[in-house]
């Protein structure tokens, strides 16, 4: 459809997919980062917006069960998609990722997004 959407899909044996919200609280995106770490998924940055229109962003937010979402502390970091997001020693870590302008090689982390750093 060319639009960035923002359902939430799990499975347990990547054959078979089950809709967990069709309508998360946090904004459509594509090219976001997600990572998993202590029973809690987080997704970070991406492209929002409509076609020829998108705009990088740096919002943090974070899910249990991807039922309910909460909004984490935006990132340090500038607005930013495609970027590379691993859980690693009990931290988030998020790598590089491309804004409008220039593509970006920094290494951000934190333990808990809500609070960042």
């Amino acid at each position: 459809s060319g639009r960035p959407l923002d359902d939430v899909w799990r499975s347990k044996d990547a054959l078979t997919w089950t809709n967990v919200h069709a309508s998360p609280t946090f904004s459509s995106r594509f090219a976001a980062g997600c990572a998993v770490l202590r029973d809690q998924v987080l997704i970070v940055a991406g492209m929002h917006g409509k076609h020829q229109d998108w705009q990088p962003i740096r919002s943090v937010w974070m899910s249990r069960g991807g039922h309910a979402w909460r909004r984490g502390r935006d990132g340090d970091f500038a607005a930013r998609a495609f970027i590379g997001m691993v859980a690693f020693k009990g931290e988030y870590w998020v790598v590089g990722g491309y804004g409008f302008s220039n593509a970006y090689n920094d290494v951000w982390r934190t333990p808990d997004p809500l609070k960042g750093k």
